[in-house]
């Protein structure tokens, strides 16, 4: 990805979103307006350095919860996590799948161009959305670190690619239930209620 294709994207995405809102296709807005989003905002942060700065800002506020509690760690080149464990140090790399860049955008582009709900619902719910992913990402890293304190360098990929997965991947379920799934069933409901039908 480079800035003239990510710039012709830009206009494509904005001509698009013009001309599906324009036709009131709904359905289509949400869907290409959430991920464009996603897609264009991934790539925009990448270009100008700033996932590297999320990196690495997860990486101390990770050392640092560890110093807190008596378990000092080290951080190398800003995004390398060094782990005291039995046999010497542990380094892991918190690169761009435990960044939460591209979950973050995600969830914005869906919250955010949800159509039921009030701008101010909306920016409401991405703000508490955003917080409550970097929490869960940071459980998540906390879990893989405890772990190879204390079983070493042999458990690293069992703690990142199954345990850390699968603590952040049931988080985000429940995030995205409280968020988009549970606010639409309680609208459906109401919709029956007052009109006898789920509005269209």
């Amino acid at each position: 990805m480079n800035w003239p294709f990510l710039s012709a994207s830009v206009v494509l995405y904005v001509l698009g979103l013009l001309w599906l809102t324009r036709t009131r296709r709904y359905l289509a807005t949400y869907v290409w307006g959430a991920f464009g989003l996603t897609f264009l905002g991934v790539n925009m942060v990448t270009l100008m350095g700033w996932g590297k700065a999320l990196q690495d800002m997860e990486a101390h506020h990770l050392a640092a919860l560890f110093a807190l509690i008596g378990r000092p760690m080290q951080v190398f080149e800003g995004n390398i996590v060094l782990i005291p464990e039995a046999t010497g140090w542990t380094g892991i790399g918190i690169g761009i799948e435990c960044s939460t860049l591209i979950e973050s955008f995600a969830l914005a582009g869906l919250v955010m161009f949800y159509p039921r709900l009030t701008l101010r619902e909306r920016a409401g719910r991405t703000a508490f959305g955003l917080l409550a992913t970097y929490v869960l990402n940071m459980l998540r890293l906390i879990v893989i670190v405890m772990m190879v304190m204390i079983w070493g360098k042999p458990v690293v990929m069992l703690a990142h690619a199954f345990v850390g997965r699968l603590i952040f991947f049931l988080g985000v379920i429940w995030l995205f239930w409280r968020l988009l799934t549970l606010p639409t069933l309680h609208m459906i409901r109401r919709d029956i209620e007052v009109t006898g039908r789920a509005a269209t």
